[in-house]
């Protein structure tokens, strides 16, 4: 069955005759939650940081950027250079998230992460954190 477009899924028989619709497993699959992960330069920002040591902190997060772009692996530079210390011992992993909820990201964050395609990496985003790859 193919739903919106996208996804085939396998509809097998239920025990006991019960039935799935179509919209059912097309209402499951919408709330289904990607995961995330991130590589944070500069968690916070010191009070009173200047320009300076801004565009420096994303001149690092523009360089782990092209790493990843040109595949190198994801996990190993996370736990590398992310300052999150959240998330640097999983390799940036932040779990599975909902896909339109915020859900304690900041907006910047979360519309970075919202416009990524499967596997994709986002540009580098500048939230009040730091700047993160996504």
């Amino acid at each position: 069955m193919q739903v919106d477009g996208a996804r085939t899924v396998a509809v097998r028989a239920l025990p006991g005759g019960v039935e799935v619709s179509g919209e059912a497993v097309r209402v499951r699959l919408n709330v289904m939650e990607p995961r995330a992960s991130q590589v944070v330069v500069a968690v916070k920002f010191p009070e009173g940081a200047t320009d300076a040591q801004k565009a420096e902190t994303r001149a690092r997060a523009e360089a782990i950027h092209a790493r990843v772009a040109a595949g190198e692996d994801f996990v190993r530079l996370a736990r590398l250079y992310s300052d999150d210390p959240g998330s640097w011992r999983s390799g940036g992993d932040l779990g599975w998230r909902q896909p339109d909820g915020e859900q304690g990201y900041v907006p910047e964050f979360t519309r970075a992460a919202n416009a990524l395609q499967a596997n994709g990496i986002s540009p580098v985003t500048e939230t009040s954190f730091g700047f993160h790859i996504i």
